[in-house]
């Protein structure tokens, strides 16, 4: 082979490979942007007032536990079972108020909640109805219902304690 040709093949393999060797690079390192967004929102608060109180019952005697039931805003207990409200008696309940982002959709949870008397304890449970559906600013009044089971033979004595509601956002 004569040395100009030599030369042509040797200059034709080190441009196809400095064409290889670029697109290596080009390859090697690549980049693309997305947009970026957040929505800040109004904070979700809860706040009570009132207190809840399912007044004085007397059981009726039978070895079944007592239920007793109240919806928020009752002034009487309804319907007790296995028990009798004693008349005269208040009852009450608290009224819980939401405030948060409007429309945003929100999850309660009534924490069971222990009421002792003595060495006795009663569980408080809770659940809320269809009330406040969208959270306004102004803030959305949230209907519940609390049960008190009252176990047979349940001492006689004053039983008090607390109950606790929290909100999250979904």
């Amino acid at each position: 082979m004569n040395t100009s040709r030599k030369l042509l093949l040797a200059a034709a393999a080190a441009a196809a490979l400095s064409a290889m060797a670029s697109s290596a690079l080009a390859q090697a390192s690549s980049s693309a942007s997305a947009t970026a967004a957040v929505t800040v929102v109004t904070p979700i608060n809860i706040a009570s007032t009132g207190s809840l109180n399912f007044g004085r019952v007397v059981l009726d005697g039978t070895a079944n536990d007592a239920s007793l039931v109240l919806h928020t805003g009752d002034s009487s207990l309804a319907s007790p079972v296995h028990a009798t409200a004693v008349t005269g008696t208040a009852v009450s309940t608290p009224t819980f108020t939401l405030k948060g982002e409007p429309g945003q959709l929100y999850d309660m949870v009534v924490t069971p909640s222990l009421i002792i008397g003595g060495s006795n304890r009663l569980t408080v449970t809770g659940g809320y109805g269809t009330g406040a559906t969208n959270l306004t600013v102004a803030g959305a009044t949230v209907p519940f219902v609390y049960t008190l089971a009252v176990p047979s033979g349940t001492a006689a004595t004053t039983y008090s304690g607390t109950v606790s509601v929290s909100v999250t956002y979904e």
